[in-house]
């Protein structure tokens, strides 16, 4: 693999909850999959691999206002044998506003 060419985030809008203890649950649309899109590039040319996920677990922080996602594994269900069989996403949004205001969880 030489690189990545682009990544794009498919059956949006996705719905996101947040209970109590501060974990934060994202879901797609009934019937539907979180999806990634991502094509790379390679010695053979571009190459399409799609991945999914059922639903994302993550925490918010109202120390820092933020939302935190790790280790969230994808499965891939299509694509050439040169797409891994499946990654993990990990990531941290900080700080999260509305309208500059800073976002709490209650």
């Amino acid at each position: 693999m030489l690189g990545v060419s682009g990544i794009t985030i498919d059956n949006l809008p996705y719905a996101a909850t947040v209970a109590s203890d501060g974990t934060l649950t994202v879901t797609p649309p009934s019937g539907s999959t979180i999806q990634a899109t991502v094509r790379l590039r390679t010695l053979l040319g571009s190459v399409t691999c799609v991945y999914r996920a059922a639903s994302l677990t993550g925490e918010a922080d109202n120390a820092d206002n933020s939302i935190t996602f790790t280790d969230q594994r994808f499965g891939k269900v299509s694509g050439s044998s040169l797409c891994f069989a499946g990654g993990y996403f990990t990531a941290e949004y900080a700080p999260m506003t509305d309208a500059g205001a800073a976002v709490h969880v209650n």
